[in-house]
């Protein structure tokens, strides 16, 4: 079981941790790319990759491909910070649209009632 993230040292470069020993095992890259992470797996080897059962990395498309190319027999699994970021986003979103559709309703109705108010008074 690998973990995969960026850091940032002055440029973004990927560190690659072994989950079960809870240590770092490979940083290097250029940058994010596909390029960069498939540095990893040609230090570590097809041998090794083939061992591999589990990829738990934020939801970068590039740590994706290269991982189901160069370990394809290892399941892929999103970090629980991404996974409720992501969760956190959407929910702010529907909050807001609820909102304003709320406050739209509600300032209508109330047109509504001051123009019967008005209509009453001029009768």
């Amino acid at each position: 079981m690998i973990g995969v993230d960026e850091i940032s040292v002055r440029t973004y470069h990927i560190l690659v941790s072994e989950l079960d020993r809870k240590r770092p095992i490979w940083f290097g890259g250029d940058d994010r790319s596909e390029v960069s992470m498939a540095q990893f797996y040609d230090w570590l080897g097809p041998e090794k990759s083939a061992w591999i059962r589990l990829v738990v990395t934020d939801m970068r498309k590039p740590f994706r491909n290269v991982a189901r190319q160069k370990a394809p027999q290892a399941a892929t699994l999103f970090d629980r910070f991404h996974i409720m970021r992501h969760l956190d986003e959407a929910l702010d979103r529907i909050r807001k649209a609820e909102y304003a559709r709320l406050h739209a309703k509600t300032a209508a109705s109330s047109r509504a009632r001051n123009m019967r108010c008005c209509r009453a008074a001029t009768v």
